[in-house]
């Protein structure tokens, strides 16, 4: 029987991501891969978890590269399957590069209403669907105009290596990308990269969000107004920019390292 570390499957680290939550996906993943045997030069899926609250159904997938070569994926076609019958089409959305031999962790989240047909929530699983309906985009270059300098020589050599590895963007997107999140004098503070790969610029008025622990602890959720002005975001260019969340409206935990919170713009 193969096992993770026979197969030499690594799972790719987000950015956003702690060590903690993603400790507890590697050993997810581990077991998953203890009881099975993946077929050499190929692109697996599997199902994490599923659950459902009163608006949407959550899912959880592993999609392993295991051959010799990187892909650079943009999107992926799924399938949703109610026991035999197939009950949605979602195209995922992934934007990077899954190296060789590596697995990467994507969530999936879906209004029960979009369904439009009864199901039992034990019988959902999801498929791959034909990889021939993937679509081909075309990447944009975004230049960057405010390199933040943070602590000096080091926090401008971070910021150049989160450009390099952040993911391509596809033609007349908009994107929200956290660099670095971490506690202030005033409060929390965000500071993130907003991509804009359209022709025309933006203005970026307010955008929700929600911050939680690094052990998944819903902390703050709520609508960030910018200013008076807004945020400008020219086209195909990309500005970052810093959040602070005052700690009178943030629910701070003593002894809790804020730099390992995630933010999420939803």
């Amino acid at each position: 029987m193969k096992t993770m570390k026979n197969l030499n499957i690594v799972l790719s680290k987000e950015i956003y991501e702690s060590d903690f939550h993603h400790q507890l996906l590697k050993e997810e993943l581990g077991k998953m891969l203890s009881n099975e045997e993946l077929e050499s030069m190929h692109f697996h899926m599997y199902n994490s978890y599923i659950y459902e609250n009163d608006e949407y159904i959550d899912m959880g997938i592993y999609l392993i590269n295991n051959s010799e070569k990187d892909l650079l994926v943009n999107s992926l076609p799924l399938s949703i399957y109610n026991k035999e019958e197939k009950a949605f089409n979602y195209n995922i959305h992934i934007n990077k590069t899954i190296l060789k031999n590596n697995a990467i962790f994507k969530e999936i989240k879906i209004l029960k209403s979009d369904l439009n047909r009864s199901y039992n929530i034990d019988d959902l699983y999801v498929v791959l669907d034909d990889i021939k309906n993937i679509n081909k985009y075309k990447y944009i270059n975004i230049e960057i105009d405010n390199i933040p300098r943070i602590n000096g020589y080091r926090g401008y050599r971070e910021s150049k290596k989160f450009l390099k590895n952040i993911s391509n963007i596809e033609e007349n997107q908009f994107s929200i990308d956290i660099f670095k999140v971490g506690e202030v004098e005033e409060g929390f503070c965000i500071i993130a990269l907003f991509r804009n790969s359209s022709s025309k610029d933006l203005n970026i008025k307010s955008i929700p969000l929600t911050v939680y622990t690094d052990s998944k602890i819903l902390i703050y959720k709520g609508i960030y107004n910018i200013n008076d002005d807004g945020l400008k975001v020219e086209g195909n260019k990309g500005k970052f920019y810093s959040i602070v969340i005052p700690f009178e409206n943030f629910l701070k935990i003593d002894n809790h390292d804020l730099s390992r919170y995630i933010v999420k713009f939803e």
